[in-house]
C-alpha cells in the first residue's frame, strides 16, 4: 500500500479472508507504529512522511542498527557468529545471481541476524518499528542494480568481519555508514532514500 492511501476495513478483511475485527486490531498496531493513521469519521491512511522526516528517521535507524552490531560483537555465542558468516556467505551466490528480490530477503536476514545477536530485546524492537514506518518508502527503492548491491555487501562484508572478530566500536561505525549510504543510493536517483 502506497502512502496516503486509504484503507477500507471490509475490503482489507476480503483481500485476506477475515473478519473485520483482526483487520481493526492489525489497524490500530500499524497505527501505534506510525505506518498508518486513523483519521476520526474518515478512515484510515498510510501515512505519508516528507523526505526531511525520512531522512530523520533513517538517522534513528542508523543508531540503532549501529548500537546493535556493536552489542552483537560482543555478545554474539559462537553459533550465532557462524550463522551471521553462513548468511553473509548466501549473499555473495545471490549477486552473482542477480536477484534483487533474494538480495533484499537476505539482507534483512543478515541484519535480523546481528539484531538477535545483540541480546537485547527491546533494541531489536525499536529496529524492527522504526523500519516499518519508512518500509512503504523504501521498497520501490531496494538495490536496483548488481552494483549496488555489491556496494551493499562489501559493507556487509566489513560488518560481518568487525562483529565476527568481536570489534564492537568498528563494527558500530560501520554499520552506521552502512545505513545511512543504503539512503543516499535512492537519494542520488531523486527518490525518497532507502533503508538499507
Amino acid at each position: 500500500f502506497t502512502p496516503g492511501m486509504w484503507l477500507e476495513e471490509e475490503s482489507l478483511g476480503q483481500m485476506f479472508s477475515v473478519s473485520r475485527t483482526p483487520v481493526r486490531e492489525a489497524l490500530r498496531r500499524l497505527a501505534a507504529q506510525g505506518t498508518v493513521e486513523i483519521r476520526p469519521r474518515q478512515g484510515v491512511i498510510v501515512t505519508k512522511m516528507n523526505d526531511t522526516r525520512v531522512i530523520q528517521t533513517l538517522e534513528v535507524i542508523a543508531e540503532l542498527e549501529a548500537a546493535t552490531a556493536r552489542l552483537a560483537a560482543q555478545r554474539m555465542t559462537d553459533a550465532e557468529r557462524e550463522h551471521l558468516h553462513a548468511v553473509n556467505e548466501e549473499l555473495t551466490d545471490i549477486i552473482r545471481q542477480g536477484s534483487r528480490a533474494g538480495f533484499d530477503r537476505h539482507n534483512e536476514r543478515l541484519h535480523t541476524a546481528i539484531r538477535l545477536g545483540a541480546h537485547n530485546d527491546i533494541m531489536a524492537d525499536s529496529v524492527t518499528q522504526m523500519r516499518q514506518r519508512v518500509l512503504p518508502y523504501t521498497r520501490a527503492e531496494r538495490m536496483e542494480s548488481v552494483e549496488q548491491m555489491n556496494i551493499s555487501h562489501a559493507q556487509h562484508q566489513a560488518i560481518v568481519h568487525a562483529v565476527v572478530e568481536g570489534h564492537g566500536e568498528l563494527a558500530y561505525q560501520m554499520m552506521r555508514v552502512h545505513v545511512m549510504q543504503a539512503g543516499q543510493l535512492a537519494e542520488d536517483g531523486n527518490a525518497t532514500p532507502a533503508a538499507d
